[in-house]
């Protein structure tokens, strides 16, 4: 008995330390520590801005360690939670991808040992991320803080504020890609649904608690009842601005005590942990096991998900795009090239070629009311359309063939780059055109945007190698520019009104690192 358990934990730490192998080797890796590191870093906003993380009744918190260690990792915890999802879920695809699938399925391992071993992969992975940020936060206090650093202060709010949010997500992870359904995009948008009515009812709920005794705790994945109920219990308000808030300068600093925590929040954190393995049941009822007869009809689109359904549902508007293809093939050189790739790009989403005919129409009949708001329902369509095209030649491992064609890396690149503009422009101008008729800068922003997102998305595509690293940060920028509508630097694309000089030139800024981070990237692989 005890070697069957040894040979059990030996198989459990190989499979982690194979988890965490295959992502650390990866530059993704490296691209996705510098971005939350990034994110990180600028979220914890200097006081001598006029804006402080946490504001109490107008008086901003002065910057310790438990008010730093508090308020970072409650709001790293929404951004983790959302694209840690996309981070660690893929793995099935990717097996499928690199002939691996067979192998895992004839092991003798069983089914509930595979998905553990994966699902502590997840965990671990996550939670290095997690230390990234905290350790990033710490150096922020050596900065702009005051008061000694407290790593033991900072590691007990981080566990308790993240691992449940971690469990969770990683659980989520591993029950999209047991169940065939949710494997793909469908999956990808079903949870950023999920991800924005659960953090919009768990903030609604943090912001009622007034009592030590809420059941809805238990499902605070986020932590946003537990910082409630935390501030509450320390200053006797829920009056609380966390993120981003003017103060009054001529009030004292409220200084949080360093017993943050007591045993009430503690026993909720830890009982919300064990709540978020739930999704563990359902993914190991429904894993697939890589069996040939649930998979082999979800590859060949036998058993489709509603947006493969709505695209077949609307296949015979694929045929717009013959003309396109037409017209590649008498255009020579990487004219023709770029010509086709936005003719596979029309094709293979029938409908988004449908909305290419719908909003201009819509533009021109909504009232100028609405038009924001079909604004960012264009923007949505927009990004998922374009969340492949960096990644696609890997997905259909014909890099190689692509790289011995005319142009070779270089014209991919230039191609991948041109092609979300291109649609991007053709999409969204004919609503710009109506929503900033009188205001150039809000239309420059849009046009500047556009080609930031477009960077954005082949830079993540190629150093990835999938659509998911985009399109977790760009819908996430997308809730996060919903809701922020008055910072200038968020508003990408104009829609809020809020852009300015200084943001459109941040944004051009932002816009040609990344082309030169992509291209740098395409010559170093093409070597």
């Amino acid at each position: 008995m005890k070697l069957h358990l040894h040979l059990h934990l030996h198989l459990l730490l190989s499979l982690v330390q194979l988890e965490l192998r295959l992502r650390l080797r990866r530059l993704s890796s490296v691209v996705v520590l510098l971005l939350v590191a990034a994110a990180t870093w600028a979220m914890i906003l200097d006081p001598k801005t006029g804006v402080a993380m946490m504001v109490v009744d107008g008086t901003r918190t002065a910057y310790n360690s438990a008010a730093l260690a508090l308020g970072s990792a409650t709001l790293s915890a929404m951004l983790l939670g959302f694209v840690g999802f996309y981070l660690v879920r893929g793995r099935v695809r990717e097996d499928l991808r690199q002939g691996l699938a067979s192998v895992i399925a004839s092991t003798p391992v069983s089914g509930a040992w595979f998905l553990l071993g994966r699902w502590l992969g997840n965990v671990a992975y996550l939670s290095l991320i997690g230390g990234v940020v905290m350790l990033t936060i710490m150096l922020k206090q050596a900065l702009i803080g005051v008061g000694p650093i407290q790593p033991m202060l900072y590691l007990q709010s981080y566990a308790l504020m993240l691992l449940p949010l971690i469990f969770f997500c990683s659980s989520c992870a591993l029950l999209f890609d047991s169940f065939v359904p949710l494997m793909g995009k469908f999956g990808d948008l079903l949870y950023f649904i999920v991800w924005c009515a659960v953090l919009v009812a768990q903030g609604e709920a943090g912001r009622a608690i007034s009592t030590d005794e809420s059941g809805i705790m238990l499902f605070d994945f986020f932590g946003m009842s537990s910082i409630m109920l935390i501030l509450l219990h320390h200053f006797g308000t829920t009056a609380i601005a966390l993120g981003g808030g003017p103060f009054n300068p001529a009030m004292t600093p409220l200084l949080l005590p360093d017993a943050l925590w007591w045993s009430l929040p503690i026993y909720y954190r830890l009982a919300c942990g064990v709540v978020a393995l739930t999704p563990l049941v359902p993914a190991l009822l429904l894993f697939h096991r890589y069996s040939g007869d649930k998979l082999k009809p979800s590859l060949s689109n036998s058993r489709r998900n509603p947006l493969q359904w709505l695209n077949q549902a609307l296949r015979p508007m694929a045929a717009l795009a013959r003309p396109v293809f037409a017209l590649a093939t008498r255009v020579p050189g990487l004219g023709g090239q770029l010509v086709a790739e936005l003719a596979l790009s029309l094709a293979s989403a029938p409908a988004a070629i449908l909305a290419l005919l719908l909003m201009p129409l819509l533009a021109l009949a909504a009232p100028a009311a609405s038009l924001s708001g079909l604004m960012l329902a264009a923007t949505l369509v927009w990004l998922l359309w374009i969340a492949d095209i960096g990644s696609r030649d890997y997905q259909a491992d014909t890099e190689n063939l692509v790289h011995a064609s005319s142009g070779g890396a270089t014209s991919r690149y230039l191609r991948h780059l041109a092609t979300p503009i291109i649609l991007g422009w053709l999409l969204l101008l004919p609503i710009g055109l109506g929503l900033f008729a009188h205001q150039p800068i809000k239309l420059l922003a849009l046009l500047v945007g556009i080609c930031a997102l477009s960077a954005g998305s082949t830079v993540l595509g190629r150093c990835t190698g999938s659509s998911r690293s985009f399109l977790a940060l760009s819908l996430f920028w997308l809730y996060v520019a919903i809701n922020a509508n008055g910072v200038a630097w968020i508003d990408l694309l104009g829609f809020n009104g809020a852009a300015d000089r200084t943001s459109i030139a941040q944004h051009a800024l932002m816009t040609l690192a990344l082309l030169v981070a992509g291209y740098a990237h395409t010559i170093r692989r093409a070597r």
